[in-house]
């Protein structure tokens, strides 16, 4: 499949799909038109989903990836605390003295 754009009425290639891809996300997540038209030039599939639908996958994704990164904090600092070790602001380690 290949990306166009109409510039001027001239369509222009912008990218060109091989064998996967997407496109749209940004009208779904900003609930503005699509910039392009997809045109496929090979027999495919085509899997479509409406705006409620991405926003709970985008925000599902982004729940999941905020709780990944708190449970890894929580063992570092469980880790750091068990070592006697701390990380200043440049995370450079250090114990009793500042290295």
């Amino acid at each position: 499949m290949m990306f166009f754009i109409d510039k001027d009425g001239k369509d222009i290639k912008v990218h060109t799909f091989k064998d996967e891809g997407s496109f749209g996300e940004l009208a779904l997540m900003y609930n503005c038109p699509r910039n392009a038209t997809i045109i496929a030039k090979s027999q495919g599939t085509i899997w479509a989903l409406d705006q409620a639908t991405f926003r709970r996958i985008v925000v599902g994704a982004a729940a999941r990836k905020r709780q990944n990164l708190r449970s890894a904090s929580r063992k570092r600092a469980h880790v750091s605390s068990t070592t006697g070790l701390r990380e200043n602001e440049s995370g450079r380690r250090f114990g009793n003295k500042n290295l």
